[in-house]
């Protein structure tokens, strides 16, 4: 959260805690003076303790807040990368570990975050749970586009996680989680140890849209949400009745990732006049704007079907389609195929009844 010294991000953050009724928060990259922290912290959060590691690092990156009364923090460890807190519920006395984590940008970089995870976290018998912005995946797939990851890349995260028996929580929302013009990361997670699953605590992670404000916490009272139901065009096109009909090159060519080229191809064949969405904005709205909002159409299309979006995806659906839908349609069928005519037929039956 980008300058949280302004009234806007504050009050935004006051709506986070009371919508959410949260008793610890934690900010990423909130760009404040470290001069200037305690007062604004003093004046607009008056109820909550704070702490932060903008004495260790040049851009403030972390800002943890909590409850004084509902819940008690101390500090185990700190780096520019990481504050690593033991967290006691002073209603339940239930104590866990957290880890506010905002990585950097580079394996050089992150090598001090997994040395120091791996140092707090390999020998402890307590519930834990890290959260934030590591800034590197963990497989392949969670980067589209871009430059191919490489292997190395993703070794020390993946050797990190291993030794402390780390996984993913269930999560809802976004799957990728950083967008460029035309790169999409999963770089933010949340992830506990074994005795974290084996303690009965619930918890379940939200990635918000790209444009939202991306802010990691943790609720008063555990929350958990399954999973959504993985439909994706492969499900259905190989789930359909007869769907061995279609060779296999060509539904390749319908359940490959969407790319960024179609989304905007997509969108500027869909003609300037016809209706808006449900939110009033038309294709040509978007036409005229896409330098400034490329970025969040891509990222909504790729992951959610909604207002003028939902256009833009039957458009390229139906690009796809026009390359391996012929072989399957009967040349008795003359409606609504390009080339032919319904008037066809009813001209062949008049020649058939006038001999």
């Amino acid at each position: 959260m980008r300058g949280f010294n302004k009234p806007l991000k504050q009050r935004h953050v006051q709506g986070v805690l009371k919508k959410y009724n949260l008793s610890i928060l934690g900010l990423l990259e909130v760009k404040v003076n470290v001069n200037l922290v305690d007062r604004m912290m003093d004046t607009k959060f008056s109820a909550m303790s704070f702490m932060h590691n903008f004495h260790m690092c040049t851009n403030s990156r972390i800002l943890v807040m909590w409850e004084s009364k509902a819940v008690r923090l101390d500090v185990l460890g700190m780096s520019d990368q990481v504050i690593h807190v033991s967290v006691v519920c002073l209603h339940s006395q239930r104590v866990f570990l957290a880890s506010f984590i905002y990585g950097r940008n580079s394996v050089v970089a992150w090598r001090p975050l997994w040395d120091f995870l791996i140092n707090h976290g390999e020998n402890i018998s307590l519930p834990w749970i890290l959260l934030g912005d590591f800034n590197c995946v963990r497989y392949p797939h969670e980067k589209m586009g871009g430059n191919p990851i490489v292997p190395k890349d993703m070794a020390d995260l993946r050797n990190c996680i291993n030794r402390l028996e780390l996984s993913d929580v269930n999560h809802v929302g976004f799957y990728y989680t950083w967008f460029s013009l035309a790169v999409s990361s999963k770089l933010d997670r949340v992830m506990v140890n074994h005795h974290w699953s084996e303690s009965n605590l619930d918890v379940f992670a939200d990635f918000v849209a790209p444009g939202e404000k991306k802010n990691s916490f943790l609720k008063r009272s555990a929350c958990f949400s399954p999973k959504r139901p993985n439909v994706s065009i492969s499900n259905i096109v190989t789930d359909a009745p007869n769907s061995s009909m279609v060779e296999e090159a060509r539904w390749e060519v319908l359940i490959r990732d969407v790319s960024v080229e179609e989304v905007k191809s997509a969108l500027f064949n869909i003609e300037d006049d016809k209706a808006p969405g449900p939110d009033g904005f038309g294709a040509a709205f978007f036409k005229k704007a896409w330098s400034i909002v490329d970025g969040d159409v891509i990222a909504a299309v790729l992951e959610f079907f909604r207002s003028v979006f939902y256009k833009i995806i039957a458009k390229f659906l139906t690009n796809r389609l026009v390359d391996v839908i012929e072989p399957l349609i009967s040349q008795a069928q003359a409606a609504f195929v390009p080339g032919r005519s319904i008037v066809e037929n009813i001209h062949m039956a008049q020649e058939m009844l006038k001999h």
